[in-house]
Parts: structure tokens; C-alpha cells; sequence
């Protein structure tokens, strides 16, 4: 195993050993993954119908040394369906609440990061937790002289 996807998997064990992933399935589809570039989510039937709680990192590629998972405090998630937007917090975690069943979709973004789309089936029991690992963005720098 490389050294940089085992730092990976070590940060990502620390999220899912507290808060509001301790012990849901699904995460083992995320560290599976090379870049983890695919959100997680899961149904979490103790959250009241319409809540959708989670956590977005940003995931910096460090090359030869370890990979580093990092929050950041007002990263933003927009909900599609009712243009609702909030900021996570220092940890990398939001709560929208109030969202109707069925299909929608939550944007993510934050400066220096891919934007990142989520598709979700809100339940009609409960509400969802979410995972969202940013993929930091390619910077070009250009030698162009003006």
C-alpha cells in the first residue's frame, strides 16, 4: 500500500470513528476508491425527515508524501432545489434541514477546489448523512506577457 493512500485512509478512519459517521455503511465504497473522489452517502433514520447533515474536506495530493485531509471553515452547499445555501463550520460540517423527499442535488464549493456535484434521493423516513471529499483543483500557470 502506498504510503500516501494509507495517510488517506488514516484521516478518513478519524472522521468515520466520531461524529456523525460512526458506524455507517457505505464509507468502505470511499476507501476503496484511489482519490475517494465519489461522495458518501448514507440514511440516517435517527435525523428528522428532510435533514441532510455532513461533513466536506478537501483532499490535497502532496505528491510523494502523504496525502492531507483538510477542513475548512465556510465552504459552500448550495441546495439545487431550493437555492438554500450554508457554510460549513471549522470542522467541514453543515445541516440542511426542511428539504423535501425525493431527488435533488447539493453543490459544493470552496476556493481551490473542483466544485462537486451530489445527487440524493432525500428519504421519506429520517433524513441522510453525507461525506464530500473536494478534489483540489488543477492550477495553470501562465507565461504569457502583457
Amino acid at each position: 500500500m502506498q504510503r500516501g493512500r494509507f495517510a488517506l485512509i488514516l484521516g478518513f478512519a478519524a472522521i468515520f470513528s466520531s461524529g456523525p459517521f460512526r458506524g455507517v455503511s457505505g464509507q468502505a465504497r470511499c476507501l476503496e476508491s484511489k482519490d475517494c473522489s465519489e461522495p458518501t452517502v448514507a440514511t440516517d433514520t435517527t435525523l428528522p425527515v428532510g435533514t441532510v447533515k455532513g461533513t466536506v474536506v478537501g483532499w490535497l495530493p502532496a505528491g510523494d508524501r502523504s496525502n492531507v485531509l483538510r477542513s475548512y471553515r465556510e465552504m459552500l452547499v448550495i441546495d439545487q432545489q431550493t437555492g438554500r445555501r450554508v457554510q460549513t463550520d471549522e470542522r467541514g460540517r453543515f445541516t440542511l434541514s426542511g428539504l423535501k423527499p425525493g431527488p435533488d442535488t447539493l453543490t459544493v464549493a470552496f476556493i481551490g477546489y473542483t466544485r462537486t456535484t451530489v445527487a440524493l434521493d432525500v428519504p421519506t423516513r429520517g433524513g441522510l448523512q453525507i461525506l464530500v471529499v473536494l478534489q483540489a483543483a488543477k492550477i495553470v500557470i501562465s507565461h504569457d506577457t502583457f
